[in-house]
């Protein structure tokens, strides 16, 4: 058994992760109750604007490489928060 996320369209569900799934694979769909999670905006996504968000996420095609070490980084950063 495997948790994907995804959204309903208003006619099908459109999954945000990618799974292998056999054709006729029986599966279960659970809708989380909107009471429970914080009031958003209605999105509505095409499947070219999805599948070219989860692409560039991925591979990540617009990542930067930089000779910066995180570690290093946040240490600079934190080195002066506390008096």
């Amino acid at each position: 058994m495997a948790a994907v996320r995804g959204y309903y369209d208003g006619k099908c569900v459109q999954l945000l992760d990618k799974l292998s799934v056999k054709k006729n694979q029986p599966v279960l769909v659970t809708v989380i109750d909107e009471q429970s999670q914080p009031q958003t905006a209605e999105v509505t996504r095409s499947n070219a604007d999805t599948d070219t968000f989860r692409d560039a996420l991925l591979t990540g095609r617009y990542v930067i490489p930089t000779d910066i070490d995180a570690d290093t980084y946040i240490a600079e950063l934190r080195s002066n928060d506390r008096v």
